[in-house]
C-alpha cells in the first residue's frame, strides 16, 4: 500500500497500514522512575565489540527514490484522522455515482433522491463502526442489522456492488463475494465503475479463509490490477493498494519469499508503509523456521529485505550474549541455499558479525569489491581488527568510516535516551566513540576526550576528563572550545548528549575539579554566572583560613564558613561528575564504578601511564559525596583554632552531622571532641546524654 492509498473500499483496510508504520516506528519507551543508564563504551571490551545494529530507517531510505518523504514520529498521531477510511471511500463512491447518474440523463430531482438514499445507506456502515480489533489487526465495524435494503433506481453495477457491501457489513462474506461476482459477470460496458472495487473486495473476502482461500485472494488482487490497466475506473487507486494486500495474502499462506519480495519492491518505489511490512514478514519467516528462510534466501529481492531486517532489529535494551540468534538463523539459511554472490555482501557480513560468526563475516567481506567498499564494510573490517587486537589499523579505519556513516538523527529509529540505548546504532557517533577507545590505549588522552565529546558519550567523556587528563591538560582543552550556554540541568534525567550541550557541562566539570585540587580562584571563570559569587566567597574564606597573619578566631570563622559552603554547595562546586558523587544525576544515584570496568578491559587495556593517572586523580577521599568529608575536615581544622565553648561545640556538632550517617567511624572523632572539650555546652551535654550526635546546624546564612 502507498501512503496515499491506505484505505480499503469498506473502511477496514486502514489499520494494516497504520500498524505497519507503527511497527516501523516502535513504541515509546517510558520508565516510572530511575535514571536513564549512561551509554558507557568504556564499561568493558564487550561494550566496544558488541556490534552496532543498522538504522532501519536509513536502510529503507537507501532503497527509496531520492526525495521520498518519510513520516516523522509525531505525524503518526494524526494518521487515523488524515486517512480515515470510511470518509475517503464514501467520497469516492459518491463522486462515481454522480457521474453515472448524470450519464443516465435522469431529472435532477430524481438524481438527488437516488443519491441521498445511497449516501444514507453508506452512512449506516460508518454508524456501526465500533473499532473492534480482530486478531488480524484490522479495525472492523459491528455487523450491520438484517433487513437493510439497497435503494431503487441505482445504476445496475452500483446496485450489485452495494448488495455485496451490505452482505459484507452483515458479515455474510460468501454471499457478498457471490454478489460481486455477479457484477463482474455483466458485460464490460455495464460495469465500468465498480469492477475494480468488486475484484478487490472479493480478494479481501478470500483473505479471511484458509490457505487455499488466500491463494484465491492473490488471484483476485492481481485481477484488480489488470482491470485497472484495462481502463476500468479505479477511483481509490486499488490497483496500487492491492499489491500490499497480495503480499499480506502471501505472508498469511507462509510464502514469505513472495511477500518480502513485494514489500522490498514497494519500498524501492517509495512506499513508506513497506518498511513496517518487511518487519512483520521477516519476523514471521524467522518464526516459521529453516524451510521458510531457505525459500527467502533463494529470492534476490526477498533476501535483500530479510538481511535489512536482521541487521536492523527493533530496539532492544539488552545485548544478546553469544550473538543474535535471528542473525545466526538467517546466515544458516543463506548458506544452506548455496548463495555465493550477492549484491549486498557487506550487509551479510554485518549480519554474520551480529550473529557472532566472525569467520563468516570476513568471508562475506572478501566478496565486497574494494572499489565499491561501503561504509558498513569498512566498519565491519575495523570491528574484526579490534577483535584481533590490531588497534592502530582499526583506529585508522574507524576515523575513515566516521566520515561516511549516517548521523544519529531524530528519525523513525529515534530513541531519546542517548546514542547507545537501543543497539547501539552504527552511526558516525558510534565510530567516533570506538576510535576514542583506541586513542585512549594509544595515550592520546585529549584526542580520546574530543571524540567522546563529539560522539555524545558524555559519561565516558566526563570520566576521561576527571580521571585521565591532568587538570592542566583538561584546562587547555576546555579553553580551546567555543563557549556556549548550558541548558537547564534541573530537568529530570538531564544528560548532555550533543556537543553543544556537553561543552558547557565540561566547563562546569573543570571548575569543580579545580576546586577539588585547591585551585579555587582559577575555577571561577568556568562556573555559571549564578555560581561565580559563591565560588569567589569560597576562595576568599579559604584564603583567610590559611592566612597565619590573621587572628585565630577570624581564621576559624572563615574556615567554618568555607566548610559550610563546601558541604551545602558541594554538588555544584566540587562533586565528581561520575563516581563517587555522580553529579551527572544530581547525586541521586550510585551507578557503580566505571574505573573498575576500565581496569578490567583486556583488548583495550589501559597503559601503565593511564593506570597511574587514574589513581592519582581520584577524589579524596574516594567516597560517595566525598565533598561532605572534605567539608568536615575543613571544619575540624577550624575547630582547632577555637576555644572551648558554644561556638566550637556548634562547629564540631554540625560537622559531625554531615558525615555521621555515611561513616560513623569517621564522625566519631567529632563526637569525642565535642564531649571532651565542650561537655558543659548545650550541644555537648545533649551528645553525652544521647551517646551520639543530636541534630545541629550552626552554619551562618
Amino acid at each position: 500500500m502507498t501512503r496515499q492509498n491506505l484505505t480499503g473500499i469498506t473502511g477496514i483496510g486502514l489499520s494494516v497500514a497504520v500498524l505497519s508504520v507503527a511497527v516501523l516506528l516502535g513504541a515509546a519507551i517510558v520508565f516510572a522512575c530511575g535514571p536513564d543508564l549512561p551509554p558507557w563504551i568504556l564499561g568493558g571490551d564487550a561494550n566496544v565489540l558488541q556490534g552496532p545494529t543498522a538504522y532501519y530507517s536509513q536502510e529503507i531510505r537507501k532503497l527509496a527514490p531520492a526525495g521520498t518523504r518519510f513520516p516523522e514520529p509525531e505525524e503518526l498521531a494524526e494518521i487515523d484522522e488524515r486517512y480515515e477510511a470510511a470518509q475517503r471511500t464514501a467520497a469516492a463512491d459518491r463522486a462515481d455515482l454522480e457521474k453515472a447518474l448524470a450519464a443516465m440523463r435522469l431529472p435532477a430531482v430524481r438524481r438527488q433522491e437516488i443519491l441521498a438514499a445511497y449516501v444514507s445507506l453508506r452512512d449506516s456502515f460508518a454508524a456501526n463502526r465500533n473499532q473492534l480489533v480482530t486478531p488480524e489487526y484490522e479495525i472492523e465495524p459491528a455487523p450491520l442489522p438484517d433487513g437493510v435494503s439497497v435503494p431503487a433506481g441505482l445504476p445496475d453495477e452500483f446496485a450489485d456492488y452495494m448488495r455485496g457491501a451490505v452482505l459484507y457489513h452483515q458479515r455474510h462474506y460468501p454471499e457478498a463475494a457471490a454478489a460481486w461476482e455477479r457484477l463482474l459477470a455483466r458485460p464490460e460496458k455495464q460495469r465500468r465503475y465498480r469492477s475494480t472495487w468488486a475484484a478487490f473486495m472479493i480478494g479481501k473476502v478470500y483473505l479471511r479463509g484458509d490457505i487455499a482461500g488466500r491463494a484465491k485472494a492473490v488471484e483476485w488482487f492481481q485481477r484488480t490490477r489488470k482491470l485497472a490497466k484495462d481502463g476500468f475506473v479505479d477511483s481509490l487507486n486499488l490497483a496500487d493498494d492491492s499489491v500490499g494486500w497480495e503480499a499480506r495474502a502471501e505472508r498469511d499462506r507462509g510464502r514469505f519469499d513472495k511477500a518480502l519480495a513485494i514489500y522490498y519492491n514497494r519500498a524501492k518505489a517509495g512506499d513508506v508503509t513497506a518498511a513496517g511490512s518487511i518487519r512483520l514478514a521477516g519476523r514471521s519467516a524467522l518464526e516459521a523456521g529453516p524451510d521458510a528462510l531457505a525459500a527467502v534466501a533463494k529470492d534476490a529481492d526477498a533476501r535483500e529485505a530479510m538481511t535489512i531486517f536482521v541487521i536492523a532489529p527493533p530496539a532492544s535494551y539488552e545485548v544478546i550474549e553469544g550473538g543474535d540468534p535471528d542473525a545466526a538463523a538467517w546466515l544458516a539459511a543463506v548458506k544452506a541455499a548455496g548463495v555465493k554472490e550477492v549484491k549486498a555482501a557487506d550487509r551479510l557480513a554485518w549480519a554474520a558479525y551480529l550473529a557472532g560468526d566472525f569467520a563468516a563475516a570476513g568471508q562475506w567481506l572478501a566478496k565486497v569489491p574494494k572499489a565499491s567498499d561501503t561504509a558498513e564494510a569498512t566498519w565491519i573490517r575495523a570491528q574484526l581488527l579490534l577483535r584481533d587486537g590490531k588497534l592502530d589499523e582499526a583506529g585508522r579505519l574507524l576515523a575513515k568510516v566516521a566520515e561516511t556513516l549516517p548521523e544519529a538523527t531524530r528519525s523513525i529509529d529515534y530513541v531519546p535516551y542517548g546514542p547507545d540505548y537501543s543497539g547501539p546504532y552504527a552511526t558516525r557517533d558510534r565510530a567516533r566513540a570506538e576510535e576514542a577507545v583506541v586513542r585512549l590505549t594509544q595515550k592520546d588522552y585529549a584526542g580520546a576526550l574530543d571524540l567522546l565529546m563529539k560522539s555524545g558519550y558524555w559519561s565516558d567523556a566526563a570520566w576521561v576528563a576527571e580521571r585521565v587528563l591532568t587538570a592542566d591538560e583538561l584546562k587547555s582543552y576546555v579553553d580551546r572550545q567555543p563557549q556556549e550556554p548550558r541548558p537547564d540541568p534541573a530537568q529530570a534525567g538531564w544528560t548532555p548528549s550533543a556537543l553543544s550541550e556537553a561543552r558547557p557541562a565540561l566547563r562546569a566539570l573543570l571548575g569543580r575539579r579545580l576546586v577539588r585540587e585547591g585551585r579555587v580562584a582559577e575555577s571561577i571563570p568556568y562556573f555559571t554566572d549564578e555560581l561565580q559569587p559563591r565560588t569567589r566567597t569560597l576562595a576568599a574564606e579559604l584564603g583567610k583560613a590559611a592566612d597565619p597573619k590573621l587572628p585565630a578566631l577570624d581564621r576559624a570563622r572563615a574556615g567554618f564558613r568555607a566548610a559550610c559552603i563546601t558541604r551545602k554547595g558541594g554538588l555544584t562546586l566540587q562533586a565528581t561528575e561520575s563516581e563517587p558523587d555522580w553529579a551527572e544525576y544530581g547525586g541521586n544515584y550510585d551507578l557503580g564504578s566505571l574505573t573498575s570496568n576500565r581496569k578490567d578491559q583486556t583488548i583495550f587495556a589501559p597503559s601503565p601511564d593511564e593506570l597511574a593517572r587514574i589513581e592519582r586523580h581520584q577524589a579524596q577521599p574516594d567516597k560517595r559525596f566525598h565533598y561532605r568529608f572534605r567539608a568536615a575536615d575543613i571544619a575540624w581544622q577550624a575547630a582547632q583554632l577555637l576555644p572551648s565553648g558554644d561556638e566550637k561545640a556548634g562547629v564540631l556538632a554540625t560537622a559531625g552531622n554531615w558525615i555521621e550517617k555515611q561513616d560513623p567511624k569517621a564522625a566519631d572523632r567529632f563526637y569525642k571532641a565535642l564531649v571532651r572539650c565542650c561537655g558543659n555546652t548545650e550541644l555537648g551535654r545533649a551528645a553525652d546524654a544521647e551517646r551520639w550526635f543530636t541534630p545541629a546546624d550552626t552554619c551562618p546564612d
